[in-house]
């Protein structure tokens, strides 16, 4: 009832906002000590329940919740594993010896593989993942918390034993996190399931200027997506049989699709300039910010690029192609003929040489490092282009 209840006041904004985040902690204390005096050990379920009730309501908005829930919990199981840790010393640490080891070996070798691939039986799995999955299986601040108590309550029971139990623990973490921590990067190349670095392009704004420059990216190898507050201009994208992102809908509650699919750098690419802050500011979450631009519209709405570079951090964004480049201009560009074309250099960048080669009103848009790995041009950013790059210009 407690998490029914606080999502109807999150729905109907009964709370403000900036009360929200320690309105949702207190009200969670409330109700773990009221489970736990009722029926003991209740208190964990009664918090879970509360989280899957408040996570399946519709209408409520959870985001900075989930943002506080994620700071606190780091910061509490940072603090736990060294309240637990300082009560063992390293002697403690070190008397099961050899025994501590065979328990390792045993529950890395036999007990968690019967465990992944029995649950895993007629899953859409793979053998490659599953032998990853029965690998990887770090142990945490549960087997630490779930020891200690466990052997308060034995000792209680009078089992002198039981001190044993939490070095025994504290030893199957030490040796899980750092042997898994280690192999997991080799072994996941070896087993060819590792997913390649974000490289895709996410581009807001669908215009005939965007539609040519993520064809031409696709061309090159280079994941890309485009979106539009428009569905009409949507629809423009999808008959060029361009990947088009529909809106919210295809977003998950705590994470995103671009994390899921690869995307790396947002462009807000609109001709409008309040279009663009707007793309910036919705998709800030799901950017790092220095992977976030925004083309200018015009050469006149240079009045408004305090925005990029004043006021909250939340406006800021690099300026694509640079302070000299906007919409407008690309725009007329390609209406007078100019194409997409790409240039290697002999040797490092020179902007000088590059127009001297290419023409003087050849504008560089986008670098590819040897790896295929797409680089915007910007206003203050510096690109490190060598030999063995490949520049995309238009001209």
């Amino acid at each position: 009832m407690t998490g029914y209840g606080f999502g109807l006041a999150l729905r109907y904004y009964l709370i403000p906002e900036f009360l929200q985040n320690i309105t949702a902690l207190g009200i969670l204390f409330i109700s773990y000590a009221l489970a736990d005096s009722l029926q003991p050990e209740s208190g964990l379920v009664s918090v879970t329940v509360f989280g899957l009730i408040l996570a399946n309501m519709r209408d409520v908005e959870l985001k900075h919740i989930l943002a506080f829930k994620e700071t606190l919990s780091i910061l509490l199981i940072s603090l736990l594993f060294i309240i637990l840790a300082a009560r063992i010393n390293l002697a403690e640490l070190l008397a099961p010896g050899w025994k501590a080891l065979l328990v390792y070996l045993v529950i890395q070798l036999v007990a968690r593989p019967i465990c992944i691939f029995s649950s895993t039986m007629g899953s859409t799995l793979s053998r490659p993942e599953k032998i990853f999955l029965s690998w990887i299986a770090p142990r945490g601040i549960v087997a630490a918390a779930i020891s200690s108590l466990f052997a308060l309550k034995l000792q209680d029971y009078g089992h002198t034993d039981a001190a044993v139990l939490v070095p025994l623990t504290f030893t199957i973490i030490i040796l899980t996190v750092v042997i898994q921590s280690i192999s997991a990067l080799p072994l996941a190349k070896y087993l060819r399931i590792i997913r390649p670095p974000s490289n895709g392009v996410f581009i807001a704004g669908s215009n005939p200027v965007s539609r040519i420059i993520a064809k031409k990216l696709i061309d090159l190898g280079v994941q890309t997506m485009i979106t539009d507050n428009s569905s009409d201009r949507r629809r423009e994208a999808e008959k060029q049989q361009l990947p088009v992102y529909s809106g919210e809908n295809q977003k998950n509650a705590v994470g995103s699709i671009f994390d899921i699919f690869g995307f790396k750098q947002m462009l807000a690419f609109s001709a409008s300039e309040n279009h663009n802050l707007a793309a910036t500011l919705y998709y800030r979450r799901d950017f790092d910010k220095k992977h976030i631009y925004s083309i200018l519209a015009s050469p006149g709405k240079k009045r408004n690029m305090h925005f990029h570079r004043m006021g909250s951090p939340q406006l800021h964004s690099k300026i694509l192609f640079g302070e000299e480049v906007s919409y407008q201009l690309l725009r007329e560009f390609f209406e007078s003929g100019a194409t997409l074309q790409l240039f290697s250099p002999e040797g490092k960048y020179d902007p000088q040489l590059f127009r001297h080669r290419c023409g003087s009103k050849a504008i560089p848009l986008f670098a590819f490092d040897p790896q295929n790995r797409v680089h915007c041009f910007a206003a203050d950013t510096t690109l490190p282009i060598d030999e063995g790059w490949k520049i995309l210009y238009l001209g």
